[in-house]
């Protein structure tokens, strides 16, 4: 057993075990993996496509099918399983294992029971967390605190997305080296962790599936707050969160809102990024620059800040990191830029997210969308909020649903969205062949262009990156012509 785990409900396996991921691919899948394989485990699994994370996986010698089938577990034996919450219970490994008797154990309440134990700093709220969350763990490791980070995707500055540092964590406490996560509400993940500090960005109208009411997902945040063994470290902008929280003496406000603790003031935004001053109470704390587009980002970078100061992080560090964070991949991230034509992948599938980052680059000649709905549930429950959501933008493309393990509701399409948009006056239409939205976009682009990809789907971010690939081979070489051809349906189970 681990030397820093003790007392926990799962008794971890020796060293060397093989344990089973269902759904490999998955971000925060496998984001666990790597830890395991820190840790000294041996690391098999499945997902139904090939992927970067797999492929990482499989560079540090994990053994990942393609496809889920009861063999696999047969052929690898292993102790543990431990699975994804957009594999369905039906999932025929899932079964196999119980049928051998090894208990399957879901990726949150596993992962938990590794890092309660340690320093552990929570990021929770519906929209912005992975930038979030990416900041504090970058940020962890250029001040040499990093105990480990386990993220919801892909971080260019840091190796990997998931980490633990085992010798740093044997007196992790004394030593104030942090393990960052981030924290998912969407299933009640959020029940198992025990933090000792957190932030927690917002509260929107989300994962009702789940939930079931409002009211569940507010006493779900506030739970959370009151297990929370430091700081918390709150939004004073988010209308909910002031509604909801009565302020502690280790409870800490950012944002524009004058009654904010770290109280934002904007001074310019240019081509080098977003400048701003933060206030502590009445006196300026310091000058920050951002190369993050968009005020949310300003919001994530204030709430990394106020926490950093709180823990004892000097000035001088934090605006380091601070000016020099770039971000995380599938946020905001740009794919193509010619100097004429730029595209961008965003990982946004909610109307607040999606309206942040369509009003962060607005500030081109012409805006064209491709989104992709995510979930079937959402698309029925929140049609009116995505017809409103893309104001700004000069004409939207909507891909086909991305189901994310959902099975179909009679009458639910993504034609359901297009009607919205196009009631606000947005000229829209549903295009489900991925080919064919390849096409219309490389058709219709002149200079000046931005195109933006967004969804949580595996299919849109496929379909951005061909595009951008297509643009880029058609710079290299002024004769080449657009071909999609090569586009293809793909669809993913893990998360």
């Amino acid at each position: 057993m681990n030397c820093f785990i003790k007392n926990n409900l799962i008794s971890l396996p020796p060293k060397g075990e093989n344990i089973y991921l269902i759904g490999a691919g998955g971000c925060g899948m496998s984001a666990l993996g790597h830890i395991l394989l820190d840790l000294g485990y041996r690391v098999s699994g499945s997902d139904m496509q090939l992927n970067k994370n797999i492929l990482q996986l499989k560079e540090r010698g994990a053994k990942i099918f393609q496809g889920h089938n009861e063999k696999n577990i047969d052929e690898t034996k292993p102790v543990l399983v431990i699975y994804s919450s957009a594999i369905s219970p039906d999932n025929p490994e899932l079964r196999r294992a119980r049928q051998l008797n090894i208990y399957p154990i879901k990726r949150g309440a596993f992962l938990s029971d590794i890092v309660n134990e340690t320093n552990l700093v929570s990021v929770a709220g519906m929209h912005g967390k992975t930038t979030t969350t990416s900041m504090l763990a970058y940020g962890f490791e250029l001040f040499g605190c990093c105990g480990g980070y386990a993220i919801g995707w892909n971080v260019p500055q840091l190796k990997r997305h998931g980490k633990i540092n085992c010798e740093s964590l044997k007196n992790n406490l004394q030593q104030r080296n942090y393990f960052v996560i981030e924290a998912d509400e969407s299933d009640g993940t959020l029940n198992f962790y025990n933090p000792q500090h957190l932030i927690v960005l917002n509260i929107d109208h989300e994962h009702m599936d789940y939930f079931g009411s409002f009211e569940s997902v507010k006493n779900e945040f506030l739970s959370l707050m009151e297990r929370t063994r430091g700081n918390v470290v709150y939004c004073a902008d988010d209308e909910i969160l002031s509604q909801i929280i009565v302020k502690k003496q280790n409870y800490y406000s950012y944002g524009i809102n004058e009654l904010a603790d770290y109280r934002i003031v904007m001074k310019c935004v240019d081509a080098d990024g977003q400048t701003f001053d933060v206030f502590k109470k009445s006196e300026l704390f310091g000058a920050f620059t951002s190369k993050l587009m968009g005020f949310h980002n300003v919001l994530n970078s204030t709430a990394v800040i106020t926490l950093l100061d709180l823990i004892g992080i000097g000035k001088k560090e934090i605006w380091q990191l601070i000016n020099s964070f770039r971000g995380a991949e599938r946020r905001q991230e740009e794919l193509f830029n010619d100097g004429k034509i730029r595209v961008i992948d965003d990982y946004g599938h909610h109307p607040t997210e999606i309206r942040a980052t369509v009003k962060a680059i607005r500030r081109f000649k012409r805006l064209i969308v491709v989104f992709q709905p995510h979930r079937f549930t959402r698309t029925r429950d929140l049609q009116v909020e995505f017809g409103r959501c893309f104001e700004g933008a000069d004409s939207v493309i909507v891909m086909d649903i991305y189901g994310a393990g959902e099975k179909p509701i009679p009458g639910v399409s993504s034609q359901l969205i297009v009607n919205q948009i196009l009631k606000n006056g947005i000229p829209s239409e549903f295009v489900p062949d991925e080919k064919s939205v390849c096409e219309k976009v490389l058709k219709n682009l002149t200079d000046g262009d931005v195109v933006l990809f967004c969804g949580a789907g595996a299919n849109v971010t496929e379909l951005a990156h061909k595009v951008a690939a297509i643009l880029s081979k058609k710079e290299n070489n002024a004769n080449e012509t657009a071909d999609c051809s090569a586009i293809t349906v793909r669809t993913r189970d893990s998360r």
